[in-house]
């Protein structure tokens, strides 16, 4: 027979006694199978700057602000799913954050479709509030019982635990967003915690937050004009914070109040953050978000977003976006030392980086510019064959003596595969 230990997790044990007859009964305690099995099979593991969900690699791909009312969970869900995301976020003000039972329903809901969901701690604006008052036993109370009944759940992937703290509406000092993530994990060890820092508003503060959560998000949503925002945020974060992992949070389906970002924006903000080393990848956000849609929550405003033939493209330039990483996630985590490739380019705004593949490397580039970029690639290792290969799209480049040549138009984007030698 299995019986319950007391404490969680506490170690088997095995009682001995001498009966009358002179036989020895083992009475063999063991830790209750539910509660262990349920936190188990909900696990999310940090490996390094990996995600492991049940032992397994996780890329997160995802949308911000899927569903604003529970009547749009289900078709919204539906249609997420369908285009091949596997994370969803609801912003933190929107109503289906606003209960436990709406919170349980866009976490069932998820789990039907095989989504991973990254729920927001309550009201930013109240823990705010009870921490400058000094109430650190009441805030953490309520946050411990905000996270408590879906601790367990299979579709939570991470607690969201602040938006922006170092920016004006949201602000909250390193010590109060430090204190939360604390708290969440008290209650909740299994479930990594993160934090979006915009490098909009005080960049230079991001090493005093670099510790503050698991894991740090940034949200460069960036115009051409300061593409270089991107790599420049991320960078600073691998600088401070201690081999946690960086997610990047971009422009998707969004108009800022002056216009939206265009298809090769999008494409090119992507591609620098997979080359700056972001092991994330989520967009905001999805046509329910408020300002992208009319107002009403009948579950289909979504579909009106799609109406919108400039939200249409963005959309499914995000879609598609997500097919590359998913045939590119295998060796993102094997990125090679700078050296291995080198690169001649003129304008100077080429980013790139090689990664080890089986049978070679692929490279990942990027022009961040307004102009068009003629590049030389030089590899280091002995090049099979005459010919480099680029992923979804275009024709074979040639090789001579290791080096090819492409030219990238503005804003461009490149997956090259390159078959290397067999080396000693």
């Amino acid at each position: 027979h299995k019986w319950s230990i007391a404490k969680e997790g506490a170690k088997p044990r095995i009682l001995v006694r001498l009966g009358s007859a002179g036989l020895v009964i083992l009475l063999l305690f063991s830790a209750s199978p539910c509660s262990c099995a349920k936190a188990n099979k909900a696990r999310v593991e940090l490996k390094g700057k990996s995600m492991y969900v049940q032992g397994k690699p996780f890329f997160p791909f995802g949308l911000f602000c899927v569903a604003w009312t529970r009547e749009e969970i289900a078709a919204c869900f539906d249609d997420v799913a369908k285009r091949g995301f596997n994370t969803v976020h609801s912003y933190w003000a929107a109503d289906v954050c606003r209960s436990r039972e709406t919170v349980q329903a866009y976490l069932d809901e998820a789990q039907k479709r095989g989504l991973k969901v990254l729920p927001t701690i309550g009201d930013l604006g109240q823990e705010a509030a009870l921490f400058r008052e000094g109430k650190h036993e009441e805030l953490e109370r309520r946050v411990r019982d905000w996270i408590r009944p879906f601790k367990n759940h299979p579709a939570l992937l991470a607690w969201y635990v602040w938006d922006e703290p170092n920016a004006e509406g949201f602000s909250a000092p390193p010590d109060c967003v430090r204190a939360v993530s604390e708290y969440v994990k008290r209650e909740d060890p299994n479930h990594p915690t993160f934090f979006t820092f915009t490098p909009w508003h005080n960049l230079e503060k991001l090493p005093d937050y670099r510790d503050c959560c698991d894991v740090i998000c940034l949200d460069p949503y960036v115009f051409t004009d300061y593409m270089g925002l991107v790599p420049k945020c991320l960078d600073l974060a691998a600088e401070h914070g201690n081999n946690r992992p960086v997610w990047s949070l971009l422009w998707g389906c969004w108009n800022s109040g002056s216009r939206a970002p265009t298809v090769e924006e999008t494409r090119c903000s992507t591609y620098l953050s997979l080359i700056h080393g972001a092991t994330a990848l989520l967009y905001y956000g999805h046509l329910t978000e408020p300002g992208m849609r009319p107002e009403g929550g009948d579950g289909k405003t979504w579909q009106r977003g799609l109406a919108d033939k400039e939200m249409q493209q963005l959309y499914e330039a995000v879609e598609q976006l997500g097919k590359e990483v998913y045939k590119l996630s295998s060796v993102l985590e094997s990125p090679l030392p700078q050296g291995v490739v080198t690169a001649e380019a003129s304008p100077a705004t080429l980013h790139f980086r090689a990664y080890r593949a089986r049978g070679g490397l692929v490279l990942l580039a990027a022009n961040m510019g307004k102009e068009a970029v003629t590049v030389r690639f030089r590899v280091s290792r002995p090049v099979k064959g005459n010919a480099v290969f680029c992923f979804f799209s275009r024709q074979p480049l040639t090789v001579a003596a290791n080096t090819f040549t492409d030219s990238l138009a503005p804003l461009a984007t490149r997956a090259y595969r390159i078959p290397m030698e067999k080396t000693r």
